[in-house]
């Protein structure tokens, strides 16, 4: 954690291209903006640490989770193609299923 401590009164500090916020409100914000977006693979890889391959070995094509994957998942239609994931539903999916699908290791 950064610490900023300025004990000046009345001197005006120029911070160009910077915004302040709280802490609380730039948490919010950064989920806000990873949320409102629908992830791709690469998106996956980056927050689970699992490419396609796996996530269609585990997850994607397990017969156990075909309900709940089709409220969250799109699957990619062709060549050209790519997977959708709503990421709200997705993450909770994974949440709830975790030992499910880790069982699998």
């Amino acid at each position: 954690m950064t610490v900023l401590t300025i004990n000046l009164k009345n001197v005006p500090i120029d911070l160009p291209g910077q915004i302040i916020v709280d802490a609380k409100e730039y948490e919010e914000l950064k989920q806000r903006a990873d949320y409102d977006r629908w992830w791709t693979t690469k998106d996956l890889k980056e927050r689970y640490g699992h490419d396609l391959d796996w996530f269609k070995d585990k997850v994607l094509y397990q017969p156990k989770f075909k309900r709940d994957l089709e409220l969250c998942v799109i699957p990619a239609k062709g060549p050209g193609s790519t997977w959708q994931f709503e990421p709200t539903k997705f993450s909770t999916f994974m949440r709830e299923e975790f030992k499910e699908i880790g069982n699998g290791f």
